[in-house]
């Protein structure tokens, strides 16, 4: 998770929510990488796809 955050924070987007998708296979209740993943997803321009995981 703090490797997501910390690429995100570099404009690495799609590496980062490679990282938020590994932390919510392991944790699926952990609203924080979802959170930030939908964040990265909106950097990126997908806002129906960050809408949906922020759902």
């Amino acid at each position: 998770m703090n490797k997501g955050v910390a690429l995100s924070k570099l404009g690495q987007h799609q590496e980062a929510i490679k990282k938020f998708n590994l932390a919510i296979k392991y944790k699926p209740g952990f609203a924080e990488a979802y959170l930030n993943k939908g964040e990265s997803l909106k950097q990126l321009g997908q806002r129906e796809k960050a809408i949906k995981n922020l759902s």
